[in-house]
């Protein structure tokens, strides 16, 4: 069972007479909403940000931009590390920024899921979804690379010579 709830504000001179109320609407002031939502269709019409679906939409952060740099910063080290062999300072200096950057974010993730109360139920219930979706997704990945590498290894075609490894297969020197 749907309830309807008149969306206008309290101050609106067409209160005063129901017939000039209801030939006066607009039409997207008459709303749909979902059983006991009426009280919260009052409550969130005094907010002037309210909601008008149940996803959260994060507010900008800094976070993301500045770890972003740092994981780059952190990338373009490693790669000087592999080619002289060193760990220079400012390398550990980048992986100890870019760890509290990550901390830091998601600390503020996590104030805002749990102690402001931002995911709705629908919000929570696709993180969970993604989470499971990424967990499937790697299963699937690794099924098929282990797939690949026994099925080549125990049964090597013809074209490979019928020998694993395969004949001529060259061999990368670091």
């Amino acid at each position: 069972m749907a309830a309807f709830a008149l969306s206008l504000p309290s101050s609106s001179p067409i209160l005063s007479c129901p017939r000039r109320a209801l030939s006066a609407l607009a039409p997207g002031a008459l709303r749909l909403l979902r059983p006991g939502a009426a009280a919260a269709a009052s409550a969130a019409e005094v907010h002037p940000r309210h909601r008008t679906h149940d996803f959260y939409i994060a507010p900008a952060s800094p976070y993301g931009p500045v770890v972003a740099l740092l994981l780059y910063a952190l990338l373009q080290g490693m790669v000087l590390l592999f080619h002289k062999g060193t760990l220079p300072l400012d390398l550990r200096l980048v992986l100890v920024a870019t760890l509290a950057g990550v901390f830091l974010w998601m600390r503020e993730l996590n104030e805002q899921g749990s102690y402001l109360a931002t995911y709705t139920p629908v919000a929570q219930k696709n993180l969970l979804l993604g989470i499971v979706l990424f967990i499937v997704s790697e299963v699937m990945i690794f099924f098929g690379v282990f797939w690949g590498y026994f099925h080549s290894s125990l049964n090597p075609s013809v074209e490979l010579g019928a020998i694993w490894p395969p004949k001529n297969l060259e061999v990368l020197e670091w």
